[in-house]
């Protein structure tokens, strides 16, 4: 939680949801797992261990993310199709 990382001298923390899951087990180095799952556990109570981490947070942010980003791109590709393949415009 955020009261072990103020024990730790930090003032602030930021978690990313970036984090593949190789980083997130080397992650112990930095923060132990347990105080990343209980900081998100807050949020989402379903959220007691690492794999449900992945699983209720991780997982459907990134598939947003997808479908978001795809979405902009099948609006803009059109549009952007002649600067992307170098050619000039008419």
């Amino acid at each position: 939680s955020l009261d072990y990382l103020r024990k730790k001298g930090l003032s602030s923390a930021c978690l990313s949801f970036e984090l593949r899951f190789a980083q997130m087990r080397d992650m112990p180095k930095m923060l132990p797992a347990e105080a990343i799952v209980s900081m998100i556990g807050k949020v989402i109570p379903a959220v007691d261990s690492l794999p449900k981490l992945i699983a209720f947070a991780t997982t459907p942010f990134n598939l947003l993310k997808g479908v978001v980003l795809s979405v902009i791109t099948f609006l803009l590709y059109k549009r952007l199709s002649p600067l992307l393949k170098g050619e000039k415009k008419r």
